[in-house]
């Protein structure tokens, strides 16, 4: 092999390094991550999930499925979001970046992101049992005297509710 020749086979070689080395730095699929601003929550709630994915994700889609239905069939299982006890809230969707989501019926709901940018979709993460949303706290106001000192009143975790018109009604 004369010395022309080996010089431009190892020029090759090298140009085809930067190349593979700079797609491999630059070019790679999304690795999807998130989380949620609540974990357990009652029916009627809501929460925010927050795409936290790296590789600089540009298409998101995010699935909700009660776990149940999950656990029986996870290859193909059904989604809650066609069925009216899940929805995305405030004009965001199962295509949102950060998707707002309300739950309308107890249990325990599975979470699932894919992401994608220009090199291709990344594998979807699955959280099983991620959202737990129990039955709605009841208040029966009314008839009879209610509250610790007997005042008609009833704390929340939002606030109180007064029975007969206030504080200093009866």
């Amino acid at each position: 092999m004369n010395k022309i020749y080996q010089y431009k086979l190892l020029k090759l070689f090298f140009i085809a390094f930067l190349v593979i080395g700079s797609f491999k730095l630059y070019a790679q699929v999304p690795i999807a991550k998130f989380g949620a601003n609540r974990l357990k929550l009652e029916v009627y709630e809501g929460i925010n999930l927050t795409d936290s994915s790296t590789n600089t994700p540009i298409l998101w889609e995010w699935s909700i499925y009660d776990s149940t239905t999950f656990k029986k069939d996870p290859y193909d299982p059904v989604s809650d979001e066609n069925s009216g006890y899940v929805t995305f809230d405030q004009g965001t969707s199962k295509s949102s970046k950060n998707p707002k989501v309300s739950f309308y019926r107890e249990g325990k709901y599975t979470i699932v992101l894919r992401c994608a940018n220009k090199t291709g979709w990344s594998t979807k993460l699955i959280k099983k049992d991620y959202i737990i949303i129990s039955p709605y706290t009841t208040y029966y106001l009314g008839f009879g005297t209610y509250g610790p000192q007997s005042e008609n009143k009833v704390e929340t975790d939002f606030g109180s509710i007064y029975d007969n018109g206030g504080i200093n009604s009866n």
